[in-house]
């Protein structure tokens, strides 16, 4: 089961969702991900994983893009194949350990 952005939209009316604050796109990605404790609560009810999804969004207003940024997995025949999100780049400074000295 998939929620679509519609049914996602109209769950996030009724709950008063600040759009302003909570993207929609962002928004159904957590209802979608949090399916995945259907098992463990008995219920796949949107309303509940919307529940679930916004304690998220609350903390952190891109959670599910920062938590499937690695590989977003897509079902093509048989195969899987990874998609990946545009990463942003981060200037690090490697700290060296003693023990690694040489590699730096």
């Amino acid at each position: 089961m998939v929620f679509t952005q519609e049914q996602v939209k109209q769950v996030g009316d009724e709950l008063e969702v600040d759009w302003s604050r909570i993207s929609l796109e962002e928004l159904t990605l957590g209802v979608n991900e949090e399916l995945e404790h259907e098992d463990t609560l008995g219920t796949a009810d949107i309303v509940t994983m919307a529940g679930i999804a916004l304690d998220h969004l609350k903390e952190d207003p891109q959670y599910y893009t920062k938590l499937l940024r690695p590989k977003l997995y897509t079902e093509e025949s048989e195969a899987l194949t990874i998609q990946r999100l545009p990463s942003r780049r981060v200037d690090v400074k490697p700290r060296c350990l003693s023990s690694w000295k040489r590699l730096c």
